[in-house]
């Protein structure tokens, strides 16, 4: 028997190499509250398995298969479970109906000496285990009180078990399966988990993330929740809108679609020359477009060799569209669709699963929603007309104007040609403001739209009309401002609590006009010690654009960013399944 097992390796200290001493020095720097012979059991545990391990890993079959008169009808995953006989009242039993039921061990009770109830776990269910002596001995008389002790005894919360019984729910009301044969053991658990919910993130310990997600379930609804977020924006742009979702390389002999560093490497197979890692698909994609697809879009990772912060990592993942034929306006009402559609997902997965605690995501989502429908209709002293009368709409947006923005609140006139880098130094003189550390025409007027646009968007806002220097990649026009003429860009960036999580813009589908945009950001680099402008001039593109592309709008949004405001959370590190690159290093 299993108990008699257990005690021949009682006193004996584990030499096995499988421990090494690692695994229980884990569980010391976790901090566990187990007491010292709970922890001493570990050490047994792990001897047990290590000299048995075959038997303690079955196959899923062999344990599947030895499960007497059972057929694939009668094994339930949890949810299905819970669904099937959600109808059984207090005390009411299935007697006819044996199953059997898979899951991880999350509690553990014992009832006296004849009765142990489990919490197993699937599919974010839980599912209670009444593991009854008594029962078990009237289907199998031979099976004796030792028989039942070496079984519950050696379990441990994070095993992996099987069970066979039936379903009746308790006369408390609640839903339970009741063992009608012993338990079986699908996986191990050799390493205790701790029960207090904080650890010192400076211990270094190898799988901190693992045994956080452990310890604390509710971290993985940000993951939860974004995979959602992904799979609705899918939804909404290929059944609702007939695009064609496409992959484009990550991996290319240069960088472009974004101002950022790129991550440089080389291949085994081309020696001596640099590649890079994509830090934007967008010049791939419209080149799609030239080729002869309308609607076409890309989720993915890009990666950007840059700081980390609260909203930065080096990679992140994005999505991204182009659609010919397509106006600043329609791009509007795209990303304000799109957002009602990813947030009604979001709160019909949490309403009618319950498989997170989303009570403070239903709330932000509420919050969201109320703020979109609180946006007043604008009033014509506030419409914003450009010049050749198109009015720029939304329904759910403020909409902010970048130049007009900044002279609001600095009370100074912006110099009239933006593309000078000593105009804009004495225009930070003239309004007193330190010059940013690295001092180029795009972060000069990056960092006025922090200080005077970005920081006053807390409500849902659209920042529109960007300078030309500021979108190499977007069609532009003559903008009149009073008097004076500026050429801005037809774009929009979506900020909700001063925080950007989209950009659009219509694209520039001139060869012309876009080697000259190349030029002036190579121009802004060369007078700079500006490593992030990354635009410069893309040959390939441009004889791309020679084919014709049509007017085409483009969008981008960073899903990691959208989830954090949905979820409430402020470290970009919560919504990646390993936090962030210090993290993945770390632990």
């Amino acid at each position: 028997m299993l108990r008699s097992f257990i005690s021949s390796v009682s006193g004996k200290r584990s030499t096995a190499s499988l421990n090494n001493g690692l695994l229980l020095k884990s569980s010391a720097r976790w901090g566990s509250n187990l007491s010292k012979s709970d922890t001493f059991s570990y050490e047994q545990r792990v001897e047990i398995v290590t000299k048995d391990h075959d038997n303690h890993y079955p196959l899923i079959d062999n344990i599947r298969d030895a499960a007497p008169k059972l057929t694939q009808s009668q094994l339930l995953r949890i949810p299905q479970f819970k669904t099937n006989y959600q109808y059984l009242t207090n005390e009411q039993s299935e007697t006819e109906k044996l199953h059997l039921v898979e899951g991880r061990i999350t509690r553990i009770r014992k009832s006296g000496k004849k009765l142990v109830f489990l919490d197993i776990i699937q599919d974010f269910q839980k599912l209670q285990v009444v593991y009854s002596l008594t029962t078990i001995a009237d289907q199998l008389p031979e099976f004796s009180r030792d028989d039942f002790v070496s079984t519950h005894e050696f379990l441990k919360i994070g095993d992996g078990v099987s069970i066979k019984g039936i379903p009746f729910r308790t006369k408390s009301g609640e839903l339970s399966i009741r063992a009608h044969s012993p338990l079986k053991l699908l996986s191990n658990s050799l390493i205790p988990v701790a029960q207090k919910t904080t650890i010192d993130l400076d211990s270094r310990y190898p799988n901190y993330k693992v045994c956080n997600m452990i310890m604390q379930p509710q971290r993985l609804a940000p993951l939860v929740v974004k995979s959602l977020v992904t799979n609705s924006m899918r939804d909404f742009l290929i059944n609702k809108h007939q695009f064609i979702e496409v992959e484009t390389p990550i991996i290319a002999n240069t960088a472009n679609g974004a101002n950022a560093n790129p991550f440089v490497t080389q291949s085994e197979h081309m020696k001596g020359q640099d590649l890079t890692l994509r830090i934007a698909p967008e010049l791939f994609l419209k080149k799609l477009i030239v080729g002869g697809f309308d609607k076409v879009f890309e989720i993915g990772r890009v990666f950007r060799n840059e700081g980390i912060d609260s909203s930065h990592n080096p990679e992140f993942t994005t999505c991204e569209f182009y659609q010919s034929y397509t106006d600043l306006n329609q791009l509007i009402e795209l990303t304000e669709d799109m957002l009602v559609a990813i947030l009604n997902h979001v709160r019909e997965y949490i309403n009618n699963t319950g498989n997170i605690k989303g009570e403070e995501i239903l709330k932000n989502i509420d919050e969201i929603l109320a703020k979109f429908n609180s946006q007043q209709e604008q009033k014509q002293e506030d419409l914003i007309i450009n010049n050749d009368g198109t009015i720029i709409k939304s329904r759910y947006f403020k909409l902010v104007e970048f130049i007009p923005a900044i002279e609001k609140v600095t009370k100074f006139p912006l110099p009239e040609d933006l593309n000078d880098i000593d105009s804009l130094k004495q225009y930070f003189q003239t309004i007193n403001l330190p010059l940013p550390s690295v001092i180029s025409v795009p972060s000069l007027l990056n960092t006025l739209a922090s200080e005077f646009v970005e920081s006053h968007c807390a409500e849902p806002s659209l920042i529109i009309n960007h300078p030309a220097a500021l979108s190499p990649l977007s069609k532009c026009f003559t903008k009149e401002y009073g008097t004076r003429k500026f050429e801005v860009a037809n774009r929009f960036e979506m900020f909700i609590n001063e925080r950007e999580y989209m950009n659009a813009y219509e694209e520039e589908n001139s060869p012309f006009k876009q080697s000259l945009n190349f030029q002036n950001q190579l121009k802004f680099k060369e007078a700079s010690a500006d490593t992030e402008i990354a635009m410069i001039p893309d040959v390939n593109f441009i004889k791309a654009l020679e084919y014709g592309m049509p007017p085409t709008g483009g969008w981008g949004c960073g899903i990691d960013r959208l989830t954090m405001l949905i979820c409430g959370v402020s470290k970009i590190g919560d919504v990646l399944s390993f936090g962030n690159l210090k993290d993945v290093i770390r632990y």
